[in-house]
């Protein structure tokens, strides 16, 4: 009855390369080779080991005008509108998120680069540039919006991306989130 509570069992790799299957090396690094590359909704990057996870994605918007001038030529011509390159993800076992949000179309610019402390499951502190604005249509990405563009009350009345900080709670038994911040100012 004792014996099974005292023997110990051995891994896979243990046992191939017991039987000469495979070497010991290969038996020692096939156990810690924790990483992994694969796609889902962009390429993601894990090292379950360390707690640590990026995905990376690309978001092209692209446009195409043609203009009839009754008294010139007429004008074709397509345009990148956005093109915007998106690494996100989470370090030290989702104890911290991050997002580096880049714009490549036109002149290049950093839209989004903030890191998030989640210190429980329903709070989480912010600092770093990001969307501040009110209107639901700014504060979605552009592609999870129903149409191509934000309409001309969202992009009057939104605050812009700024630099700072702050403070949201997520109450899932109320389905209600609450979040207050201070930024640097337009």
């Amino acid at each position: 009855l004792v014996a099974p509570a005292i023997s110990q069992a051995k891994t896979l790799e243990d046992l191939l390369a017991e039987k000469g299957v495979i070497t010991k090396a290969e038996a020692g690094s096939a156990g810690s080779a924790s990483t992994k590359v694969y796609w889902n909704d962009g390429t993601r990057i894990e090292f379950p080991d360390n707690g640590f996870n990026t995905q990376i994605n690309t978001d092209i918007s692209t446009g195409y005008t043609f203009t009839d001038n009754k008294h010139a030529s007429n004008v074709s011509s397509f345009d990148v509108q956005r093109a915007r390159l998106i690494v996100q993800g989470n370090a030290l076992n989702s104890e911290f998120s991050y997002v580096l949000r880049a714009e490549m179309a036109g002149s290049p610019e950093l839209l989004d680069a903030n890191i998030t402390w989640h210190a429980c499951d329903w709070a989480g502190i912010t600092m770093g540039q990001g969307k501040t604005g009110i209107s639901r249509q700014f504060n979605t990405d552009e592609h999870n919006l129903q149409f191509a563009d934000e309409s001309i009350t969202s992009k009057y009345f939104n605050l812009g991306r700024q630099s700072g900080a702050t403070v949201n709670t997520d109450w899932k038994d109320y389905n209600m989130t609450l979040g207050a911040g201070i930024y640097n100012g337009l």
